[in-house]
């Protein structure tokens, strides 16, 4: 039987995969600066999961967020050890009506 850690590390290396399958897809509608614009939001958004092209989005629209594309989130109080824990889900604009959708924990 597999510990806890070692199901969380395979559960983080399939969220990996899915991911950078997620943004060779988005790579072929967006030029590699939206690209990298993206990755590196994506890297500032804490643990970051399920990664999917949708074609509505949830939230609502964040303007001031450092970065030149629309954002629109769906976020909530996760409690945490002093209540500061948020999650949720983000929306980003890609191309033709679809959007990158992922989870995001911090």
């Amino acid at each position: 039987m597999r510990s806890y850690d070692e199901y969380r590390a395979s559960e983080h290396e399939a969220s990996l995969k899915n991911m950078r399958r997620i943004m060779k897809q988005i790579s072929r509608y967006l030029p590699a600066f939206w690209v990298k614009q993206i990755n590196d939001f994506i890297e500032e958004s804490g643990y970051c999961f399920d990664f999917e092209i949708v074609r509505s989005v949830e939230g609502h629209d964040k303007v001031n967020h450092g970065y030149r594309f629309k954002v629109f989130v769906d976020q909530y109080c996760d409690g945490g050890f002093v209540g500061d824990d948020f999650a949720g889900s983000v929306c980003i604009p890609i191309k033709n009506g679809n959007y990158l959708k992922f989870k995001y924990e911090m």
